[in-house]
């Protein structure tokens, strides 16, 4: 019995016998620096109201929602003005090419 647990013991230790073959990366044959100003006013989202209180009352929380919303609105139009100059970038860069 104990012959037995030594060998059920030392059988993972076999796994470790193995040097584990890495992937050679890619060869890096380009390098391309898309040169993107992004404005000051496109970097910050319109920060999201703090949770109300447990005594808001109905009201509280339609305008909470509203301000919610209007945050989440902000970032998203503000992400998509960004997404619209790192694609016009990118254009640029591969009439370059």
């Amino acid at each position: 019995m104990k012959r037995l647990l030594i060998l059920v013991a030392a059988l993972p230790l076999g796994a470790c016998l193995e040097t584990p073959e890495l992937a050679v990366p890619p060869e890096i044959r380009r390098v391309q620096v898309l040169g993107v100003h992004v404005p000051q006013r496109l970097r910050h989202c319109r920060t999201e109201p703090e949770p109300l209180p447990d005594d808001a009352t109905v009201g509280d929380i339609a305008r909470h929602h509203v301000d919610v919303a209007a945050a989440g609105q902000d970032c998203r139009a503000k992400l998509k003005a960004v997404d619209g100059l790192l694609i016009a970038a990118e254009r640029r860069a591969g009439s370059h090419l």
